[in-house]
């Protein structure tokens, strides 16, 4: 997840340890894209805040429907001021129809 506020970006990324236990991490240099979507946020400052915030951290054992990177997004996305459902489904359904 990239967030560019105030001529500065942050791209994290959710990370499954041992245990399933997950961590958010800074990406360094390029990673693998999944999808690429650019979407305007209310408050990129605040969404960044977050990001910064959840660096390093554990944030609960991985589980595909509510603990995903997929939910990194989606949390990211809802701090920066945008109304995200809550699922790993419901954030991609969001993301098919964003724009439509």
């Amino acid at each position: 997840m990239i967030v560019n506020s105030g001529g500065k970006a942050l791209h994290t990324e959710q990370l499954v340890l041992a245990g399933r236990h997950t961590t958010i991490a800074v990406v360094e240099g390029s990673a693998p894209t999944v999808r690429t979507l650019t979407v305007g946020l209310p408050d990129a400052a605040a969404a960044m805040r977050f990001q910064q915030s959840v660096i390093g951290q554990s944030t609960g054992l991985y589980n595909a429907a509510t603990n995903s990177c997929v939910t990194h997004c989606g949390d990211v996305l809802r701090a920066g001021g945008l109304n995200m459902p809550g699922t790993t489904r419901e954030i991609i359904k969001w993301f098919n129809n964003f724009g439509n």
